[in-house]
C-alpha cells in the first residue's frame, strides 16, 4: 500500500498520529530530566550544603585561631597568655574535629 493511494483522512490521521507520537517522546523525554534533575537538587541542598557548612565552620575557627595565635607568640604579657592559651587549645581541636 503506497501512501498516495490513501485518501486525504487517512493521509492526515496518520501524519497527526506521527506528530502524538513524537510529542510523546519529547514529554517522556522531558519527565526524564526533569526527574534527574530533582535528585541532583537534593544531593546539593543536603549532602553539598552539610559540608559548605563544615568549611564555613572551619575556615572561621582557623582564623579566629590564627589572631590568637599571633598576639600569643608576639606578647610577651604571661596573663594574657594565660587568657588566651585555652581558647587557643579549644579552638585548635574543634578545628581538627571538622
Amino acid at each position: 500500500m503506497q501512501l498516495h493511494n490513501l485518501n486525504i483522512g487517512a493521509r492526515l490521521a496518520l501524519a497527526f498520529t506521527a506528530i502524538l507520537l513524537l510529542t510523546l517522546g519529547v514529554v517522556g523525554t522531558g519527565v526524564w530530566l526533569l526527574d534527574r534533575n530533582a535528585a541532583l537538587l537534593d544531593r546539593i541542598a543536603f549532602s553539598d550544603a552539610e559540608k559548605e557548612r563544615a568549611l564555613r565552620t572551619w575556615l572561621m575557627e582557623t582564623r579566629s585561631n590564627a589572631v590568637r595565635g599571633v598576639v600569643l607568640t608576639r606578647s610577651d604579657d604571661a596573663q594574657l597568655k594565660q587568657l588566651l592559651t585555652p581558647e587557643f587549645e579549644a579552638t585548635s581541636r574543634r578545628i581538627t574535629e571538622v
